[in-house]
């Protein structure tokens, strides 16, 4: 380019010093005893782009250059500071008119409009405040604790089975050694037309039988002691009440651990269908078999998964019969009564009659009873004094009574310690829970933590046919399983 025809001004070269400050933005100062620096000067913002300057490149400051030719030189106008003057006036309605030119600012400012116009409108059609019901805070708690991605297949159903895998787990090695009569109700009623029977022709006592054997082969492979009121399809004896009462028996007899007695429900209203568990008497007076319904409930549930449950399924036989039932009542160790279905429903008395859906029942029944023993199962028994027993753990047998002069200690065993697991040195006896009662008069023993015992103020020869009762619970909240002890006359 011509330098005459340079925009930056005539007789201004873009290669003098003055020129190259104008056409680069750029100022090049000197200062005594300094080198040469370099500041920097915004450049000018021309009205179009394509009148914009490509400058020549020039050499930067050589050595051997005295000051005067690094120095500026001045500008060809009379006033040095007349051309920044005018381009300080010129330049903001040069940008101004560049920027409106620029089609980035108009699309900037339409979606600014959208945007503002979406607000308006959401904010028109949202209801008041105090129409708007506040979200409960589970559902808040629940909505930010699940996983975004967290969804269940569509062909998801509750009610399908699980995996065909009703194997042994592992804490069912707990039942080794526990002794459960397992009473499958009924029996020997083919005869009695119209009892216990479906409208469909399936008898109860039939469904009972098959659940209960499957749940002794389960039982016995985790090394528990089983025995089983029936084994064939008979009664036990002429009349219902004989019935009942020699069932208990072979409990009482046995001395057993806890009875299970295996029974399925009917109903008037042919669409219910639920699991209950049935103990005797009031909850105060029948924890050890709370404890063992506790367990059996929640392993029905999980592998019949019906689709009722009921508010409360664990309940009282005298919410049935003022007494209870005969079978429970008469029953002297801890005793449960399972209705785990109804077969009066027509959907599960097709399924009671599968054989894998039976053993699917007993098998929820089998680990509701090893959850059960896992949990420990504390027991008391009178100390010999000139033997004691080592601390903890469960003992068959009854120990050699004191001497008549000697005090009488209990042995508090909490079912867990004495399994010798080497875990952590702790306290697995919860002492508030503990209360003694001598014939059903509460007392205060004196207690020792340390060796788990309790020393009673009577000697053995003053509790002569009395009635001893205690009760604890262990870390795992499980009751003692045989509470009552009785002194010999």
């Amino acid at each position: 380019m011509n330098p005459a025809e340079s925009p930056v001004g005539a007789g201004l070269a873009p290669s003098s010093p003055a020129g190259f400050r104008r056409t680069h933005g750029w100022v090049l100062t000197t200062m005594a005893d300094t080198p040469p620096t370099l500041e920097t000067r915004p450049p000018r913002l021309r009205a179009d782009a394509s009148e914009r300057i490509t400058p020549s490149p020039r050499p930067g400051p050589r050595v051997g250059d005295t000051a005067d030719a690094l120095a500026p030189a001045e500008s060809a106008t009379d006033d040095p500071d007349a051309d920044d003057a005018g381009a300080s006036h010129s330049a903001p309605a040069d940008r101004v008119r560049a920027a409106l030119r620029d089609p980035r600012l108009l699309w900037t400012l339409a979606g600014l409009a959208c945007v503002a116009l979406g607000y308006w409108w959401g904010r028109a059609a949202a209801p008041p405040a105090a129409a708007i019901a506040p979200q409960p805070r589970e559902q808040q708690i629940a909505a930010e604790e699940t996983p975004a991605d967290l969804e269940l297949p569509e062909d998801f159903d509750w009610r399908a089975p699980p995996a065909a895998d009703l194997g042994l787990p592992a804490y069912a090695r707990f039942l080794k050694g526990v002794k459960i009569v397992i009473d499958p109700g009924h029996g020997g009623d083919e005869q009695r037309a119209g009892f216990k029977r479906s409208r469909w022709g399936l008898r109860e006592a039939v469904v009972n039988l098959r659940v209960s054997l499957f749940l002794r082969d389960y039982l016995r492979e985790a090394g528990a002691e089983v025995i089983l009121t029936r084994e064939t399809d008979i009664a036990l004896a002429e009349t219902d009440d004989a019935d009942l009462a020699a069932r208990a028996e072979i409990a009482n007899r046995a001395d057993a651990d806890l009875l299970v007695s295996v029974h399925h429900n009917h109903a008037e209203n042919d669409s219910a269908n639920y699991s209950l568990v049935f103990f005797h008497g009031q909850p105060d007076e029948a924890a050890p078999s709370l404890a063992a319904a506790r367990h059996v409930l929640t392993g029905l549930n999980d592998a019949l998964r019906l689709d009722q449950h009921v508010d409360c399924a664990i309940r009282s036989d005298t919410t049935i019969y003022d007494s209870g039932f005969r079978l429970l009542r008469q029953t002297r160790v801890p005793a449960i009564l399972v209705e785990s279905s109804f077969y009066s429903n027509e959907a599960e008395e097709q399924r009671l009659r599968d054989p894998e859906y039976n053993r699917r029942e007993a098998h929820g029944i089998f680990l509701g009873l090893a959850r059960w023993a896992q949990a420990g199962l504390p027991s008391i028994a009178i100390r010999d004094t000139a033997a004691p027993r080592p601390r903890g753990g469960r003992q068959r047998g009854a120990a050699r009574p004191p001497r008549p002069n000697d005090p009488c200690v209990i042995e508090l065993r909490d079912g867990v310690s004495d399994r010798g697991s080497g875990g952590p040195k702790m306290d697995t006896i919860r002492w508030e829970t503990l209360r003694v009662l001598v014939n059903d008069n509460p007392i205060e023993p004196q207690i020792d933590r340390t060796a788990r015992t309790l020393t009673l103020p009577w000697t053995a020869a003053e509790l002569r046919g009395a009635t001893l009762r205690v009760h604890f619970e262990n870390l795992n909240g499980q009751p003692v399983s045989k509470p009552l002890l009785r002194f010999p006359d």
